[in-house]
């Protein structure tokens, strides 16, 4: 959902939000009894595989205030903000377990530019900044915080 608001002739103020379901969610299962404990026909103790299972909720919105004062000049500045939960499936009993946040995602986003024109001319710089983001690959691991994201984790 989205408004736009007329603040006067230069300003406008602009609010949107969304709110997402998602469900069977591509995760993966751990068995021990399925194919009577044989993969292509070696015997192996466990078995994963991918399965729909869990639930998945998205929301966020962005507030962005823009600056026209002429046809050929405009600024504009925005705040976005997104997040989430995560629900899957785990253990015997496909108990539910719900994430609190989700991962891999940086959740608050800063944006500014603006934008010139002058006959077949124009230029559009852009400024953004993005938060820290959220990875659960490496809160749990001895790398160093300043290692290369190329790093390969065993």
């Amino acid at each position: 959902m989205s408004f736009r608001h007329l603040l006067n002739k230069w300003f406008s103020l602009s609010i949107s939000g969304y709110y997402s379901w998602l469900s069977n969610l591509i995760a993966y299962e751990t068995v021990t009894d399925l194919f009577d404990g044989k993969y292509k026909g070696y015997k192996v103790s466990t078995i994963t595989r991918k399965t729909n299972m869990g639930k998945q909720n998205n929301y966020g919105g962005t507030v962005q205030l823009d600056y026209v004062y002429t046809a050929y000049k405009t600024r504009f500045a925005a705040f976005t903000y997104t997040d989430g939960t995560v629900e899957t499936r785990y253990g015997e009993n496909n108990e539910f377990s719900t994430d609190a946040e989700m991962d891999n995602l940086a959740p608050y986003m800063l944006r500014t530019g603006f934008d010139f024109k002058y006959h077949n001319f124009s230029i559009s710089p852009r400024l953004q900044y993005c938060s820290e983001q959220r990875s659960v690959a490496f809160e749990k691991s001895d790398i160093p915080k300043n290692e290369s994201l190329l790093t390969v984790i065993r």
